[in-house]
């Protein structure tokens, strides 16, 4: 029986040494809580009801906690819905580096982004935090570049302190 298995960025560069993937238990583990935190939403919706009813007994603390209820049911759900596509990307996010360069496979299947860029012409690696997320850059020397996040690989700093130390530079900050 022969498999039909998808083409990965392996295929286009054969001679891998080191690949950066993120965990398959987290991505697995959060995809899992979507789910369940979109049925924990609709439990919560409900007991926005059985609060209110019956109306004969309704006071103005029976409101406030509905209106909690439905804030919490509102919140879990959103969160479930929230958490899908970032679970997708991450579970297909991947950097593979070989005795040539470094190829990235970033996006999602549906509309995939591949760079590779050979060792020789890494420029530099850059560094910018914003906010509560670092980015960083792998930067070639005809203008090509990829950038990447901490929300693109669980282990971004890991992957850029990987490029500079091959190409024997260090992380610039930007």
């Amino acid at each position: 029986m022969v498999s039909a298995t998808s083409p990965s960025i392996a295929d286009n560069f054969p001679s891998v040494e080191k690949t950066f993937r993120n965990s398959r238990i987290l991505v697995g583990f959060i995809l899992l809580m979507c789910p369940v935190s979109v049925f924990l939403g609709l439990c919560m919706f409900i007991l926005v009801f059985t609060t209110i009813f019956p109306l004969s007994d309704f006071s103005g603390e029976k409101a406030v906690s509905a209106a909690m209820w439905c804030f919490g049911a509102f919140s879990m759900a959103a969160m479930g819905f929230s958490l899908w596509p970032y679970g997708k990307r991450l579970a297909f996010n991947q950097a593979q580096f070989d005795t040539h360069g470094i190829g990235f496979q970033l996006g999602t299947k549906k509309s995939p982004k591949s760079m590779y860029i050979p060792w020789d012409q890494v420029s530099a690696v850059k560094h910018q935090r914003q906010g509560n997320v670092d980015y960083y850059f792998v930067l070639g020397r005809n203008g090509s570049s990829v950038q990447f996040n901490n929300y693109s690989f669980l282990r971004a700093k890991t992957i850029a302190r990987d490029v500079a130390a091959r190409v024997g530079q260090s992380i610039q900050e930007r």
